[in-house]
């Protein structure tokens, strides 16, 4: 399997999840000033904050050092893994509001 599209769309997609997740860290540490940074939040939600962008940034220089290795297939699956319901989601939604905008009345 010699595509290596694929692998760059999913790395496109792990992105967009990686600074989605890293924009919810960011916010909910220091976009409340007079609030306790991250309140409300239960010590596996806090956790979870932390981990989650550590754990896709790990993912991705997984992939990329198995692509580098040779094997692109493994890369393209562990990539994937976290991409598709992203990917699937964006394609529905994308492709549910053009079929309302050709067909709506």
């Amino acid at each position: 399997m010699r595509a290596p599209w694929i692998f760059h769309l999913g790395l496109a997609v792990d992105g967009i999840i990686l600074v989605a997740a890293a924009g919810n860290l960011l916010v909910m540490q220091f976009a409340f000033s007079d609030a306790m940074p991250a309140e409300g939040l239960t010590g596996i939600g806090y956790a979870a904050l932390w981990l989650i962008p550590l754990a896709l940034m790990a993912l991705i220089v997984t992939a990329y050092r198995l692509k580098s290795a040779g094997k692109l297939l493994a890369a393209n699956v562990l990539l994937w893994v976290p991409a598709l319901p992203l990917a699937a989601s964006l394609l529905l939604w994308v492709g549910l509001a053009g079929v309302f905008i050709l067909f709506g009345k």
